[in-house]
């Protein structure tokens, strides 16, 4: 299990990369941190792997705080969002790499990923100098890689960003990566609310370096606590500015042409009453999502 605590990653002159995060990923299941870009998404995933220092918080992994470990003792296992190949040397080389540095005999660590690259469908590629492979290949690489390597937590930062046309979905992946999560804890970044619903565990919804909410899938959908995390699972629906006034009939919602009543017992607090909002109406015959103008966050639970 992961657990993360209030982490914290501030710059040189004090903005934040990462605002007090906290969540717990378990086993059996693949944990989803989802953002857009610039959400702090890379850096969470980096610091978590010792890659960059924090300035707060804490990490424990199966119970050990990994907080201060060096990056080398750490069980922990990144897949960057580029792959972190070695350009100019062979895929052969990069695979065995990881395997070499941590003690594993050359010759067999050579044979094991022969066989394993085999299955992968890239044996073909063990010599080609990885600046030279496409894109598929490489995500295939990256991914065969993960796997060749043992550890307590697997970190995958968005592998499939780098396919333009999106010519490899997760699903192709999603075996192997649920195969790590019975044996290790897995957390994997990405910036589709699609490829995150399809994991099927926890997401943690990450904007700026803040974490906007936390829940499964459907959770999220349907009571998303912000337009952000709407906007995430709902990218077809319209937002408009609206209005929330009151009248002897009691309170009701204006916007676009249309006049909605309201139940008050729903509403967070009277104070947004006579003031601007933020509509997100879907046309399913069911009460918009409503937030306040200024934080954002929503006021009327549907």
């Amino acid at each position: 299990m992961l657990e993360v605590k209030n982490l914290t990653v501030k710059y040189r002159f004090g903005a934040r990369a990462l605002n007090s995060v906290s969540f717990c990923a378990d086993k059996n299941e693949i944990f989803c941190v989802l953002g857009r870009e610039e959400s702090g998404k890379t850096t969470l995933m980096k610091t978590i792997a010792g890659l960059i220092k924090r300035s707060e918080g804490e990490i424990y992994l199966n119970g050990t705080n990994i907080t201060d470990s060096d990056v080398k003792t750490r069980s922990v296992c990144l897949v960057h969002e580029d792959y972190g190949f070695f350009e100019n040397k062979t895929l052969a080389y990069n695979l065995s790499y990881p395997l070499i540095i941590r003690g594993e005999n050359k010759t067999y660590a050579l044979k094991k990923i022969e066989e394993a690259a085999v299955s992968y469908g890239i044996g073909d590629f063990l010599k080609v100098k990885a600046k030279k492979l496409d894109e598929k290949t490489r995500l295939s690489a990256a991914m065969l890689r993960t796997g060749l390597r043992s550890a307590d937590l697997y970190l995958l930062d968005d592998p499939f960003s780098g396919l333009r046309e999106k010519e490899t979905p997760l699903s192709e992946y999603l075996p192997e990566i649920r195969k790590l999560s019975q044996k290790s804890t897995v957390v994997f970044a990405t910036s589709s609310a699609e490829e995150a619903t399809l994991c099927g565990g926890k997401i943690a919804v990450l904007n700026y370096g803040v974490i906007e909410q936390c829940g499964y899938p459907d959770f999220l959908r349907e009571n998303p606590a912000s337009c952000f995390v709407y906007r995430l699972f709902h990218p077809s629906a319209k937002t408009f500015r609206g209005f929330l006034g009151e009248d002897s009939e009691g309170i009701y919602l204006s916007y676009e042409g249309i006049n909605k009543r309201l139940s008050k017992e729903n509403l967070l607090s009277d104070a947004f009453i006579g003031g601007e909002v933020i509509v997100c109406d879907e046309d399913e015959g069911r009460q918009p999502y409503i937030f306040d103008v200024q934080s954002e966050k929503l006021i009327y639970f549907c």
